[in-house]
C-alpha cells in the first residue's frame, strides 16, 4: 500500500473516531418508560413475561433482586438465569437452590452481583450506585424467618418480600418507583405477590363502603424475638433447623414442635397442618370445598368459627390470608374462634367469620380472586372487616412488640410460632384476638348495644353481581316476576321461605309449611323445578298447591334455575350416589341470599330436621353458617313421626311401588293421595 494512501485512511479514521465520554462530560439520559409499559410491568403475573418485559426496557431501568432463597424449582431457575445471562451476569442458578444471592442491574449493564452458601445464613449490601443508595439482604433457607429479604433504594422501601425471588424497579429517567414484586417459585404456578395491590384493593373497598369498619392488625415479630436471650429453645431449634410445617406434618413425635403442646395426637397436627382444596366458583370467587377433618372444618366455603351464636345483628369478618385462616390450628383456636369467644362471654351476639385464604401456594387466591371475594363478603351496615392487609383510613392494632414487652420484663410468656414462616400457635391467637376485643371497646363498637347503625343506605355497601359477565336474562325476568309476586300479596315485611322437592307432597311437608307459616307474615314455598324426580315437576306442584290451598298467607313459587337447581347445587340430584361425599352448596345458598331473599323481604329460612340423607344435611348446615352472613336466620324444624318413622318422601315412594294405599294415606294429605291415585292406572 502506498505512503499516501495509508495516510488517507488513517486521515479517514481519525475523522470517524469519537472519544468516549469523560466523567465531566453530561452523557445522555435515558428516555422515560412510556405509560403503557409501566403498567404493563406493573400489572404482570406470569415471571417468564416480566422478565421479558424487564429485558426489553433495561438500558432504562434501575434494577435490583434480592432472594428469599435462589429459585426452588428448575423451570423458573431457569428461566431467571437465561434472564441473567442475556444481561451479562455471571452467576448460573440452575443448581444454587436456597443460597443468598443479590443482583443489581443499572442502565442495562450489571453493577453488582453476588451470592454465598446456604449456610452463610445471609448476604447484604449497603453502598451507592450513581444516584441510587441500595440496602438489600437476601436471605438462605435456614434464616428466612429471622432475616428475610429486603430491599432498600434512597429509602423506599419494598413491601413485597416473600419467599423465591424478589424485584424492585426503577425508572432511570425520573427515579419513579415502577415495581416492588415478589415471585413465590416454591410453587409451580409461581404465584406473584404485591403488596401495593391488595393494599390498594382494601383501601379502594373502605373509601367505597362507609357503612362498616375496617381494622388492620399488624403483629410484625410478634412471634421472633430478635434478641436471642428472649427466644425459647424451641424458637432457637427453629431458627437453628429451619422447621417447616410440612416436616412436622409428617414427623412421627408430637414433640417436634410448638404445636405438640397444644395437641398430643401425631394425626391432629398432621390434619390442622393441612390446606383444604379449594375452587373458583361462578362468580370467579375462591371458596374452600367442605371439609371435615380432625380438627378442621370447612363449610360453605369458608372456615369454621367456633361458638358462632344463632341470632345476632352485627358482624366481624377476618379477611386475610393463612394466618388467618389459621393453619396449625383446630378450629376452636384459629383468632376468629378465640375472638367469637370473647364476645360470647361478655354477651355481645356478634358473629365472627374466617374469611381467611392461601395466598402464596399452587391453588391460592389469585388478586383477582381475592378482589372478588373482598367484595362477596355479604357486610352490612354496621359490621367489621378485620385484615391483616393495610388500608387507608382504617383502624390500627400494631402487635409487632407484644412479646419481645413480655420477655423483656421477665415473664417467659407462650410459644407463638411453630414454624420458620412464623405460622401462630392458639397462644398467639388468644393475645390477638384479646387485642381486638380491647381495640373493639376503646373504639364504641359496644355503645350501640349490638344493634345496627341508622345509617344503611345500600350505596354504601358494596354491589354484587351473580356472573362477572352481569346478570343472565333469565334470572333478570325471574326477579321481575318475583318483584310482581310480591306486590300482589301486599309486600309483607316479615317473611319466611322454605325449598321443597316434595316428590311426593306429604304431611310431613304440610305439617312444615303450617309450624313455619305462624312465624312470619308470609311464607313463600319454592318448588324445586328440576324435572330429575320420581315425579314431574307439574305433579309436584299441584299436589302442592293443593296441600296448602287452606293455609293462610302462603304462596307456592317455581324455584326457577337459581334456587336448587342443577346449576347451583346439582349434587342434589344425584343424592343416593353421594351419601358417603362431602358437597359443596355454598354457590346456591349465597345465591339465594344475595339475589332472592332481598327482592321478597325473607328474613328467615326453614328447613326440616334431615336425620336419613347425608346430602340434604350437610345443605342444612352450610344453611346455617351461610345465611346469618346476609341477615338471614336458618331454622332447622323437628320432623313428624308416623309409627315410630319420619314421615318421608322417599317411604311413599317404596309403599307406591306396593300400592299400599292404606299405609300411603296416613303419610299424605287428601289431595295428595287422590292425585296418585289418578295417576296409578290399577288404583
Amino acid at each position: 500500500m502506498s505512503q499516501s494512501r495509508k495516510k488517507a485512511n488513517k486521515s479517514k479514521k481519525s475523522r470517524n473516531y469519537k472519544k468516549p465520554p469523560t466523567i465531566s462530560q453530561p452523557v445522555k439520559q435515558a428516555a422515560p418508560l412510556d405509560f403503557d409499559t409501566t403498567e404493563k410491568i406493573r400489572a404482570e403475573q406470569n415471571l417468564n413475561n416480566y422478565l421479558t418485559l424487564l429485558s426489553l426496557v433495561r438500558t432504562q431501568i434501575f434494577l435490583v433482586v434480592s432472594t428469599s432463597d435462589t429459585p426452588c424449582g428448575l423451570a423458573p431457575a431457569q428461566l431467571f438465569t437465561s434472564f441473567q445471562q442475556k444481561l451479562g451476569a455471571r452467576v448460573y442458578l440452575g443448581d444454587k437452590f436456597r443460597c443468598p444471592y443479590i443482583f443489581v442491574l443499572d442502565s442495562g449493564k450489571v453493577v453488582y452481583e453476588n451470592i454465598v452458601h446456604p449456610s452463610t445464613g445471609a448476604l447484604s449490601i449497603d453502598r451507592k450506585f450513581g444516584e441510587y443508595h441500595i440496602q438489600a439482604r437476601a436471605c438462605s433457607f435456614l434464616k428466612l424467618s429471622v432475616l428475610g429479604a429486603s430491599i432498600s433504594v434512597n429509602n423506599t422501601f419494598s413491601d413485597s418480600i416473600g419467599r423465591g425471588l424478589n424485584f424492585a424497579v426503577f425508572d432511570k429517567a425520573n427515579g419513579e418507583v415502577i415495581d416492588f414484586v415478589n415471585f413465590d417459585t416454591y410453587c409451580a404456578e409461581v404465584p406473584v405477590r404485591r403488596a401495593s395491590v391488595l393494599r390498594n384493593l382494601l383501601s379502594k373497598f373502605t373509601h367505597y363502603c362507609k357503612a362498616i369498619g375496617v381494622i388492620y392488625i399488624s403483629v410484625g415479630n410478634l412471634s421472633i424475638p430478635k434478641e436471642e436471650r428472649l427466644q425459647t429453645e424451641n424458637e432457637r431449634n427453629i431458627l437453628k433447623y429451619g422447621i417447616l410445617r410440612e416436616a412436622i406434618a409428617i414427623s412421627k413425635d408430637v414433640n417436634a414442635s410448638a404445636l405438640g403442646a397444644f395437641y398430643h395426637d401425631q394425626s391432629d397436627i398432621a390434619d390442622v397442618l393441612t390446606a383444604p382444596k379449594s375452587y373458583s366458583n361462578h362468580n370467579g370467587v375462591r371458596r374452600f370445598e367442605d371439609y371435615y377433618g380432625r380438627r378442621v372444618t370447612c363449610i360453605g366455603g369458608i372456615r369454621k368459627t367456633a361458638g358462632v351464636p344463632n341470632a345476632a345483628s352485627r358482624s366481624i369478618f377476618m379477611f386475610g390470608g393463612c394466618k388467618i385462616f389459621g393453619v396449625g390450628n383446630a378450629d376452636e383456636d384459629t383468632v376468629s374462634s378465640k375472638l367469637q369467644e370473647l364476645l360470647n362471654a361478655n354477651g355481645h351476639l356478634i358473629r365472627v367469620y374466617n374469611y381467611g385464604f392461601y395466598q402464596k401456594r399452587a391453588g391460592a387466591a389469585s388478586y383477582e380472586e381475592i378482589e372478588k371475594l373482598l367484595y362477596s363478603l355479604p357486610v352490612k351496615a354496621g359490621d367489621i372487616i378485620v385484615s391483616d392487609t393495610y388500608a387507608e383510613n382504617c383502624g390500627h392494632i400494631d402487635l409487632s412488640k407484644v412479646i419481645e414487652e413480655l420477655r423483656g420484663k421477665g415473664e417467659k410468656g407462650p410459644e407463638l410460632f411453630f414454624d420458620l414462616h412464623a405460622h401462630y400457635t392458639p397462644a398467639a391467637n388468644t393475645i390477638i384476638a384479646h387485642k381486638i376485643f380491647e381495640n373493639l371497646i376503646e373504639t364504641g363498637y359496644f355503645m350501640t348495644g349490638d344493634k345496627i347503625p341508622a345509617q344503611t343506605a345500600d350505596a354504601l355497601l358494596p354491589p354484587r353481581n351473580v356472573t362477572n359477565s352481569g346478570e343472565p336474562e333469565y334470572l333478570r325476568k325471574y326477579k321481575s316476576l318475583l318483584r310482581a309476586l310480591y306486590s300482589s300479596v301486599g309486600k309483607p315485611q316479615n317473611c319466611g321461605a322454605i325449598v321443597m322437592n316434595c316428590n311426593p307432597f306429604t304431611n310431613g311437608h304440610r305439617y312444615l309449611i303450617e309450624t313455619c307459616a305462624k312465624r312470619v307474615d308470609y311464607l313463600f314455598v319454592f318448588v324445586v323445578q328440576e324435572d330429575k324426580s320420581y315425579f314431574k315437576f307439574d305433579d309436584r306442584f299441584d299436589m302442592v298447591l293443593g296441600g296448602i290451598s287452606d293455609i293462610k298467607h302462603v304462596i307456592a313459587i317455581p324455584s326457577g334455575q337459581y334456587v336448587l337447581s342443577s346449576l347451583t347445587f346439582s349434587e342434589y340430584f344425584n343424592k343416593s350416589a353421594l351419601q358417603d361425599k362431602k358437597i359443596d352448596a355454598s354457590q346456591d345458598i349465597r345465591i339465594f341470599a344475595e339475589e332472592i331473599a332481598p327482592i321478597l323481604k325473607i328474613k328467615i329460612r326453614f328447613a326440616g330436621e334431615e336425620p336419613l340423607d347425608a346430602v340434604t344435611k350437610q345443605y342444612n348446615e352450610a344453611m346455617s353458617v351461610l345465611l346469618p352472613q346476609y341477615g338471614i336466620i336458618f331454622e332447622e324444624i323437628r320432623r313428624i313421626e308416623q309409627d315410630g318413622q319420619v314421615v318421608s318422601a322417599s317411604r311413599v315412594r317404596a309403599l307406591l311401588n306396593d300400592e299400599n294405599w292404606e299405609k300411603i294415606a296416613l303419610l299424605v294429605p287428601p289431595a295428595t293421595l287422590a292425585h296418585l291415585r289418578k295417576q296409578t292406572p290399577h288404583s
